[in-house]
């Protein structure tokens, strides 16, 4: 499953400009859909549990550009997305065992891009003034933040005696 499906970004950037030079920092809010999901076997016993959401949190990044021509620019961005801890819990009960798990997960991931704008109406004002559109495509990378775990520990075992610990 991809580390985030529906993720998106609403950010703002700082920077300076140098020639044909832009560099930049750029941060703001992040959301995407994360899922945890867990299943543990052991003694006969079978616990298991699932958990998605859409979750928000914060993303942060640097990046520059370069003015290739008076209205098309070139650059590479680079994002680290955070959208929290996901955690999950469940437990079963045999006739004289239980068995629990807990899991959680950080649900983060880095992003690289390549960008391209388009300068509309490139004036005499200066190199980086004016209007922009543009487009970015790029892959991420991290950690998936729909992660399964099955564990393979020693479970913890309550016995039981007439329903009441021995």
């Amino acid at each position: 499953m991809p580390a985030a499906q529906g993720d998106g970004t609403l950010r703002g950037r700082v920077g300076f400009a140098t020639g044909p030079w832009l560099f930049y920092g750029t941060g703001g809010f992040a959301y995407g859909n994360a899922g945890l999901n867990s299943t543990f076997t052991a003694i006969g016993l079978s616990t298991a549990f699932s958990t998605s959401s859409l979750r928000t949190g914060w993303v942060g990044g640097l990046g520059f550009e370069y003015l290739f021509r008076p209205n098309l620019s070139f650059g590479i961005l680079y994002q680290y997305v955070d959208l929290g801890n996901l955690n999950g819990f469940s437990m079963t009960t045999g006739p004289v065992s239980s068995l629990s798990q807990s899991a959680s997960t950080h649900a983060q991931f880095q992003s690289a891009m390549a960008t391209f704008s388009w300068r509309f109406a490139p004036g005499s004002s200066g190199p980086w003034s004016g209007g922009y559109g543009g487009g970015q495509a790029g892959g991420a990378w991290g950690n998936n933040t729909t992660a399964g775990y099955r564990s393979t520990a020693a479970p913890t075992i309550t016995t039981t005696c007439g329903g009441f610990p021995c």
